[in-house]
């Protein structure tokens, strides 16, 4: 299957018509249908969603959408958080709604920021779908309004960080109502989706030491193929694949976050050498370790310029 966008929210270039559409260093993501006479949604080709958190606010009208195959319709006063490792492809709308959309790994620093506890925090390879009520709407609509008006404003130095404070309220907005609102439900519990649901818990705790599908696959009871069965079934993909997209989003947010050089987490991950971790990520992503930090973050790259210098 040809995935014709990747590790983008949505393409900057694509036309919205008169949709709101605004894009912040490509962490911060404005989209909306507010106040639009003629909005368009991305074409129906899909993409991959391997860095982003989308968090879609419906005020009247439907979305829908597929998320790894299943169909989403999102009505009236419901919301949709989509999560990282997830495949996505817009099928239509008719919607008046507002998306605040943002890299996950900021989302993830801003959870450990705020010492949110683990069990509130949404998994990667799933879909969150709420209803909720006008207090939440209001509530919600209000910070995306002032988002929206930051966005308007001409750039500035620390333009970014505003949109950091802004996702921080936002973030906590939502995960403090979660037990208020009604959750939809789209996989019913056996014991396919358990093994599934058990393979991310082993993922999560071995991904820097085990990128073998045959350990997982022993540690489930289970071959190696049909543990692919399952992933396939979940995501579109095998089990390789899947398990190759979760490391890479790990080494992401280490590289985000930047509180590590390229070649200390290289040696964490178990690579057998530092060019091996280069090559391995730029497969994945299409760009170095380097190339992702030049992009992503400024002040990790100016360090390890410096030790590169006084190397020489």
């Amino acid at each position: 299957m040809m995935l014709l966008q990747q590790d983008i929210g949505f393409d900057k270039n694509f036309d919205v018509g008169d949709a709101f559409f605004y894009s912040c260093n490509d962490n911060f993501i404005l989209f909306d249908t507010l106040d639009a006479d003629n909005p368009k949604m991305p074409d129906k080709s899909l993409f991959y969603n391997s860095s982003f958190y989308h968090t879609f606010f419906v005020v009247s009208g439907t979305i829908k959408a597929l998320i790894d195959g299943v169909e989403i319709v999102v009505k009236e006063k419901e919301y949709l958080v989509i999560m990282p490792c997830t495949r996505v492809q817009f099928i239509s709308t008719q919607a008046v709604f507002f998306a605040f959309i943002m890299r996950a790994h900021i989302v993830l620093k801003l959870y450990n920021e705020f010492n949110i506890p683990f069990e509130k925090r949404r998994e990667l390879f799933s879909i969150y779908h709420y209803t909720f009520d006008d207090v939440l709407m209001n509530e919600c609509l209000s910070i995306y309004r002032q988002m929206k008006n930051e966005a308007k404003r001409r750039d500035y130095m620390l333009k970014e960080l505003a949109f950091r404070e802004y996702a921080s309220i936002f973030l906590l907005n939502i995960i403090s109502k979660l037990e208020e609102f009604n959750e939809i439900h789209y996989y019913p519990m056996n014991k396919r989706r358990s093994a599934f649901i058990k393979f991310q818990e082993l993922l999560h705790f071995n991904y820097m030491q085990n990128r073998n599908v045959l350990f997982y696959a022993e540690q489930l009871g289970i071959t190696p193929k049909y543990l692919s069965y399952i992933t396939t079934y979940y995501t579109g993909f095998p089990a390789s694949v899947v398990i190759d997209n979760y490391v890479v989003f790990r080494i992401k947010v280490m590289l985000y976050e930047g509180e590590l050089n390229i070649k200390k987490i290289s040696e964490m991950f178990n690579f057998q050498s530092q060019s091996f971790f280069g090559r391995y990520f730029k497969r994945i992503t299409g760009m170095s370790p380097r190339e992702f930090v030049v992009k992503f973050n400024k002040r990790l790259y100016r360090v390890e310029e410096q030790e590169d210098n006084n190397g020489k």
